[in-house]
């Protein structure tokens, strides 16, 4: 008998250890897999059923296109506020120079005065290369005026000879007055009543004072030592009672011109660049002059406000005038109300009602569905439009196209989710008055809703709480026993769900409330032998009180196996977070790593990770001096050796395996993990070189390699520069695809072709989730260490 209760025992207890490892793995598998929580907004509890009503994030997705003429920066419009921008296709046509003010000299150091009977004309040479239109010219300068009635000086166009380099008497245009300020240098602006046209030749700007009063001075500031080396400057003056013209190459008159020229250019001619979300992108030439265009791919930015505005530079502060042709693809969050339909069974219904409305003329909506959903279907307008839609079920993508969106349609989206189980404990078999229920529940992903209900024995629910706490691997949910809770068979109903997937789990317990309350189960005496009705004695059957002990102890073993499942599981966690801390600590702990062909004493493999670099050579030196001083001392030549020191603000570690040492400078002690990974290290290294460090002669190329296995061991990636990889086909969950798309984001900020883990780290501090993720992505290879220079 009693064999039997022992096998019996063991068999159930194996059935029991076998479905919770079973609903772990189940677990975490699927957490892996889930989708980022939208937050729910309410759930309905009945009878074991729960209806969790939510958002639902669908991806809407539009084009803008359209032209425009004759501009000089880019300001399209959107249909609202909130867009993402992902790419931008831009086509130039008529790329030419618009009306700009033209500085042509804006030094000085001196200056030349208009004054009667001394000099009364100033004139600089002007090259035109393209058709010009000359609207105004600003001049620097200033004005003396002594009489009370001044003749005016006036400001005129004038042509050029060539063979004597002064203005000729061919006047273009109308002439303006002279206008300066009074005493105080400064620009001054001077219209032409008409525009001049000049057409490609050598002109003269004039300041014609041939009528200047006796007394009046103007002055116009010269620079010298013009940039403008060819360009001459010349004055009519009064040379003892002769009037003659005097020039001067390379000395240039300060002055600025309102013009606009008729000249196309290629893009590349003067650097046309558009700048998109704060990015340069040259303007790529086409075959004809004032033609380009470029496409700006991969981008993901929110346009503040309802415009996209792209400014357009260029080299030469040319004011450029084209026309455009564009189409730009734009995504935005669309949120619809959803809800699941969690139920004790092998799926879950999920219902998404999205406000579909059209934005421009080419919409279009899709979202990422869960690998676990079947059934899927589209309803618009009650219509199944299955046959319209998108489907791609290897990267479980939904798409629904342009032509099917219908403004005013009415849409439903219904599908099926297989149930993914949540594991959960309650540590106790049966609980009292006043004895508080706890029901622990392994988080199954980062993003989720856990609802957990408790039921009392006619299926009243007693407890409902929702946690929406995204931060601890476990969460716990409790509830004290009142005193007017009903005695009985009690049951746990824990649901989850995120926004794509769903699961449920329930378990029984006993409550013992109190000794009328609720009506718990009675047990009745045997009625004795059927033919003696009057017979009224109870009699005890001991087969009954002998089960009831067994159940009993069966009750309890199970409630004290599972306590220490519970406490085993939390100290492995708790073990696991703490090797995670010091292969974090350790992998920053690390400075500088030695390889040392003992023989000849020569570093075959050293790399320098922080902190100040120190004399390689000079440490091994020393370190093998104490080596051999231990040695001597012990006679222990066959023992391989391990010695560490502190040296100024530095640890030094060094150990040595057959014919080789290995040196490691620190900051600070390492952990044991350190230890141990340095002893697999070693092996390693003499399993790989052995034998080119036993006959070593100096060639270090063969040793490269080395890094490899120090990355593998010592966990350097996570201090090393990273690149990304995109590696097609790998899996990643949301959390990693975040922290890769982080990872982008800063890099891209930054101008930088690569980062560092500190980068991703809050407030560069540690941080165990985000930790464990870097760590999660270097063994996928998805970041990777790189080069970097500086120079």
């Amino acid at each position: 008998m009693n064999k039997r209760f022992f096998f019996l025992s063991v068999l159930i207890f194996s059935i029991i250890a076998s479905a919770y490892y079973f609903n772990v793995n189940i677990s975490n598998s699927y957490a892996r897999d889930s989708k980022k929580l939208l937050k729910t907004s309410d759930s309905q509890y009945s009878d074991g059923t729960l209806v969790v009503d939510q958002n639902f994030a669908m991806l809407e997705l539009a084009q803008v296109n359209g032209t425009m003429n004759n501009i000089t920066s880019i300001d399209i419009g959107l249909p609202s506020t909130g867009w993402n921008v992902t790419e931008a296709e831009l086509d130039f046509e008529d790329i030419s120079q618009k009306n700009q003010t033209k500085v042509i000299e804006e030094d000085f150091d001196g200056f030349q005065t208009i004054e009667k009977d001394k000099v009364e004309v100033l004139a600089q040479q002007i090259n035109i290369t393209e058709h010009t239109k000359i609207f105004g010219v600003h001049l620097y300068g200033f004005k003396l005026e002594e009489s009370t009635d001044p003749e005016p000086v006036y400001v005129q166009i004038n042509g050029w000879n060539n063979t004597h380099y002064h203005e000729n008497n061919t006047m273009y245009g109308d002439r303006v007055n002279l206008t300066l300020t009074e005493s105080i240098p400064g620009w001054q602006i001077h219209t032409f009543p008409n525009p001049i046209d000049l057409y490609p030749g050598y002109y003269s700007l004039v300041l014609n004072g041939t009528d200047i009063k006796d007394g009046d001075r103007y002055f116009w500031w010269q620079n010298s030592l013009s940039s403008f080396t060819e360009l001459y400057s010349s004055r009519y003056w009064n040379k003892a009672g002769n009037w003659e013209w005097k020039e001067s190459q390379g000395t240039v008159f300060m002055h600025k011109f309102d013009q606009w020229q008729n000249k196309s250019y290629f893009p590349s001619e003067i650097n046309m660049t558009a700048i998109v979300d704060g990015n340069p992108y040259k303007i790529l030439p086409e075959n004809e002059v004032g033609e380009g265009n470029r496409t700006v791919t991969n981008l993901d930015f929110t346009v503040p406000g309802d415009k996209l505005v792209i400014p357009i530079e260029n080299n030469e502060s040319i004011n450029l005038s084209f026309n455009l042709t564009y189409n730009v693809k734009i995504k935005k969050i669309l949120n619809a109300q959803a809800n699941v339909t969690i139920t004790d069974g092998l799926y879950h219904k999920w219902q998404i009602s999205p406000i579909i409305n059209r934005v421009t003329s080419n919409d279009s909506i899709r979202f990422d569905y869960s690998k676990n959903w079947s059934a899927i279907t589209v309803y618009r307008g009650g219509e199944n439009i299955m046959d319209q839609v998108i489907i791609d079920k290897v990267k479980h993508i939904l798409t629904i196209p342009n032509n099917t969106i219908k403004d005013g349609a009415s849409w439903l989206i219904t599908a099926n989710s297989t149930n993914i189980p949540v594991t959960f404990n309650i540590p106790e078999a049966q609980y009292k008055i006043g004895e508080k229920i706890w029901i622990n529940v392994d988080n199954p992903d980062n993003y989720s809703n856990i609802i957990c209900v408790l039921a009392d024995d006619s299926g009243t629910p007693v407890f409902k709480e929702t946690n929406q706490t995204q931060t601890y691997d476990i969460l716990s949910f409790s509830y004290i026993v009142q005193t007017d809770d009903h005695n009985g068979t009690w049951s746990a109903f824990v649901f989850w769900n995120n926004e794509t997937d769903a699961g449920f789990k329930t378990q029984s317990f006993n409550v013992i409330a109190s000794t009328n309350g609720g009506g718990g189960p009675t047990i009745l005496p045997p009625s004795g032998d059927d033919d003696d009705d009057s017979k009224t004695t109870t009699e005890v059957d001991y087969s009954l009180v002998i089960i009831a002990v067994i159940i009993t102890g069966f009750v309890i073993a199970g409630g004290f196996a599972s306590f220490t499942a519970y406490k085993k599981v939390m100290k492995t966690r708790e073990l696991k977070k703490e090797r995670l801390y010091n292969k974090f600590l350790d992998a920053f702990n690390l400075n500088n790593v030695i390889v040392i062909n003992k023989k000849s004493g020569l570093n075959v493999y050293e790399q320098f990770f922080a902190g100040k670099k120190l004399d390689a050579t000079l440490i091994s030196g020393f370190l093998d001096a104490i080596r051999a001083f231990g040695i001597e001392l012990t006679s222990a030549y066959e023992q391989s050796q391990s010695i560490s020191l502190e040296y100024k603000d530095s640890k030094i570690l060094m150990s040595e395996f057959k014919d080789f040492r290995i040196i490691f400078i620190l900051k600070d002690r390492p952990s044991e993990e350190f230890l141990k990974s340095v002893t697999d290290l070693s092996y390693d290294i003499d399993r790989d070189y052995g034998e080119l460090l036993e006959k070593f002669a100096g060639n270090l190329a063969p040793f490269a390699g080395i890094k490899g296995l120090i990355e593998r061991h010592l966990n350097t990636s996570f201090i090393s520069p990273l690149k990304i990889v995109d590696i097609e086909g790998i899996e990643l969950s949301p959390a990693e695809i975040s922290l890769v798309q982080k990872a982008k984001s800063i890099m891209k900020q930054n101008k930088l072709d690569y980062f560092f883990t500190t980068f991703l780290m809050p407030e560069q501090a540690y941080d165990p989730k985000r930790t464990e993720l870097i760590f999660k992505l270097i063994e996928k290879k998805v970041f990777q260490p790189t080069d970097i220079s500086f120079s």
